[in-house]
């Protein structure tokens, strides 16, 4: 059991070994990072003070940015629980697991905040395919879905594939793959 609260922190090593760097810290509760060649994103959640960020460091070290909180200009929905996250060469992506549920975009340097696909269920993790031309999604249920990033209706791909999946997803050309974590103990999702 935890709480998704502040105390969370970026970190980064070398591949090659050496001193830890912390590039970010005090956070709330970070669930996924993504990287590109110049900065590390994440999707953030404070469950003590119920609200959602969408944040980026440069990679080398330098000041913490907020790309998206609260209710973002123009928008009459919260960036509340995001949680999976996917980087393309413009736009950063993530998924709300609450809230009805949505897929949501926002330029890496900061801007508008696009809903995609929302009000269709949760989503928990997602992934771009090699093309960028398509979601895989992790949502309600342990069921999988396709969306196009141009946006548009969710096409099942599977339902009830797992009863605690964990992601992140990955994918090939020719499947999906996630896992299922349950306690052996128990039987039950851990």
């Amino acid at each position: 059991d935890y709480t998704l609260g502040s105390g969370s922190s970026i970190k980064k090593v070398s591949k090659t070994g050496g001193p830890v760097t912390v590039l970010a810290s005090g956070l709330g509760g970070v669930n996924q990072i993504a990287v590109d060649g110049a900065n590390v994103y994440w999707t953030e959640f404070d469950e003590q003070n119920g609200n959602g960020q969408i944040r980026s460091v440069p990679s080398g070290g330098g000041p913490v940015t907020t790309l998206a909180s609260g209710t973002p200009a123009g928008s009459s929905y919260d960036v509340f629980f995001p949680t999976g996250i996917v980087l393309d060469a413009s736009y950063v992506y993530w998924g709300e697991a609450a809230g009805g549920g949505a897929v949501r975009r926002v330029p890496k340097a900061g801007g508008q905040v696009v809903d995609i696909g929302r009000g269709q269920g949760s989503v928990n993790w997602l992934t771009l395919d090699a093309t960028q031309s398509n979601f895989y999604v992790v949502g309600d249920s342990g069921n999988f879905y396709r969306q196009p990033v141009a946006g548009g209706t969710r096409q099942a791909l599977a339902a009830n594939v797992g009863t605690n999946l964990t992601g992140p997803l990955e994918i090939d050309q020719n499947a999906i793959y996630s896992e299922d974590v349950v306690d052996a103990s128990t039987g039950r999702g851990g």
